[in-house]
């Protein structure tokens, strides 16, 4: 799913998603220098596939991106930067459905996985770590629960 969404992207920025929780409708926000365009498939389906096709994506590879984020439900995948030692750094997120049942008033927590494209090594993020802010599966992996999947 990360190859999939990487080879898109590079094609022209973007995230995408599920507006729900089934994994019903897809979202795309493809974003350039001046505007982000945000459609999906349940209110806006003729914007969606006309902005698809306006930047030019891969369809094939944008319906394998689609069925594998439902196989494995997961909500959004984007990339975000950040600065550690005054360098930017960018990361590939990948958000999950939250194992938490459905009780009323029950707060939503979903799974975040991030993926650096190298290791890090901040104090920043080694007191993250300590704070079980972040959970670090391995040098370019890390974990974290949060309130807000996208």
């Amino acid at each position: 799913m990360k190859v999939l969404f990487e080879q898109l992207y590079g094609h022209q920025p973007f995230s995408a998603g599920f507006t729900d929780k089934s994994c019903k409708y897809f979202v795309m926000a493809v974003r350039t220098d001046t505007v982000q365009y945000v459609y999906n498939t349940e209110k806006n389906k003729p914007q969606f596939y006309e902005t698809i096709h306006r930047f030019r994506y891969n369809t094939g590879l944008l319906q394998d991106l689609v069925k594998e984020m439902r196989a494995l439900k997961c909500l959004w995948i984007t990339k975000s930067s950040f600065y550690v030692d005054e360098k930017r750094e960018t990361i590939t997120s990948v958000s999950f459905k939250s194992a938490v049942g459905e009780q009323p008033f029950e707060e939503n927590m979903y799974y975040v996985l991030m993926f650096l494209n190298r290791p890090l090594n901040s104090p920043e993020i080694k007191a993250r770590i300590r704070k079980g802010e972040l959970v670090k599966i391995d040098e370019l992996v890390y974990f974290t629960i949060g309130s807000r999947y996208r």
